[in-house]
């Protein structure tokens, strides 16, 4: 499929009903964040980019959380400005770029020079491998404390810095791809282990671990998309849980 570029703000890619590939507003979007290194060489990582709307100008708006110390923070608070790519379902193993020192074959492979092309407007590099991407301008960077040992850069840093991003050019190279988001497999993941309910007696410690993991993952799931029409049935399992 050719590529199509234009203008921020189409409806090509903003919830139109004739295309695949759109964003919901406040939904955590995996993307692939893609930036140069000082020696030349393609940096890409895994990173979670919230869609945060539009702008009156109609440019989409992002932001992204990055914990201090990563390479991806220094790269995006320095070059203000980068490549978000939006994988497909199809196109998970691309996360494991997240795991570069685990896996250096796998990123090498990923980021060789026929595997990369040149963004038009801001010249930087993408992976040839994702079709759809958009080229970014950061509009703000707010330094951040998380308390988080999961997420943390390290054991000793709970510093971040919330990103904000703005469109300056999209590219949907096949507007049916939808981009990924983790929602939809951990909301059958919360109704598999809801459905453990009935064979469990209230009484038990287990009804309570069970408890305990439920709410975890409503938490995530809201966090991921607050405004999904599908968190009313998570509210709503939980309070018949609960009676």
């Amino acid at each position: 499929m050719p590529d199509t570029d234009h203008l921020p703000g189409s409806n090509l890619h903003r919830g139109s009903s004739n295309f695949a590939f759109t964003l919901h507003e406040q939904v955590i979007y995996e993307t692939i964040v893609v930036l140069p290194l000082p020696s030349g060489k393609v940096h890409a990582s895994p990173v979670g980019v919230r869609f945060t709307g539009c702008i009156e100008s109609g440019k989409e708006t992002f932001e992204a959380i990055v914990y201090q110390g990563a390479v991806i923070h220094d790269l995006l608070v320095h070059a203000r400005r980068c490549i978000i790519q939006f994988p497909a379902l199809h196109q998970v193993d691309v996360f494991v770029l997240g795991f570069k020192d685990l896996l250096p074959e796998y990123a090498g492979l990923q980021t060789k020079d026929e595997n990369i092309g040149q963004s038009p407007v801001f010249y930087l590099p993408f992976l040839k491998s994702i079709e759809n991407f958009f080229e970014v301008r950061v509009t703000d960077t707010i330094d951040e404390l998380i308390d988080d040992r999961v997420s943390r850069a390290s054991p000793d840093n709970d510093s971040a810095t919330k990103i904000m991003m703005e469109t300056v050019a999209a590219h949907v190279r096949n507007p049916h791809l939808p981009p990924f988001c983790r929602y939809p497999g951990l909301f059958v993941e919360f109704l598999v282990a809801a459905s453990r309910a009935k064979m469990l007696d209230p009484r038990t410690s287990s009804w309570n671990a069970l408890l305990v993991e439920l709410h975890s993952m409503a938490e995530n799931l809201k966090k991921i998309a607050p405004l999904d029409e599908r968190n009313r049935y998570i509210d709503s399992i939980l309070l018949k849980l609960a009676s």
